[in-house]
């Protein structure tokens, strides 16, 4: 059964995505197909990845960058176009950890509320054309 953890799948995804690009991480416990919930079935070294910057594991350009991001959109389909969006500015001195952190919580986001926040997102700017045109400010 995949895992449906959303931790563990961010956790799993950004480890796959860094270790594709650098030789100083490595997964030495691998579970291919995800079929094992168990954080102990799919380890990585160093140990304190995310206590690290992407520089100190050698991800250290804008190319390289591109290339987790890419590689981390390639792993989570689903949030493929948030992940362009909140990750757009990332640089190599920023905490792996705090990635991590923002990819669980938009895994973690009911597709519903995903959803519907991008329709409040259109109604408000709806309603805020037709307030100008009332006001007269649409009729330049």
């Amino acid at each position: 059964m995949p895992i449906t953890d959303p931790n563990e799948r961010a956790r799993r995804a950004i480890i796959r995505s860094i270790a594709n690009l650098t030789e100083l991480v490595n997964i030495t416990i691998d579970d291919p197909n995800d079929q094992n919930p168990d954080p102990l079935a799919f380890q990585v070294e160093p140990d304190d990845l995310f206590d690290l910057t992407f520089s100190r594991v050698g991800i250290t350009s804008d190319v390289l960058i591109a290339g987790f991001i890419a590689g981390l959109r390639r792993l989570l389909p689903v949030i493929s176009a948030r992940i362009q969006e909140l990750l757009t500015d990332l640089q190599p001195g920023v905490q792996i950890g705090l990635v991590f952190n923002v990819i669980r919580r938009e895994l973690a986001r009911p597709s519903d509320a995903v959803a519907a926040s991008k329709k409040a997102a259109a109604k408000k700017g709806a309603a805020k054309k037709t307030a100008a045109k009332k006001s007269g400010k649409g009729n330049g």
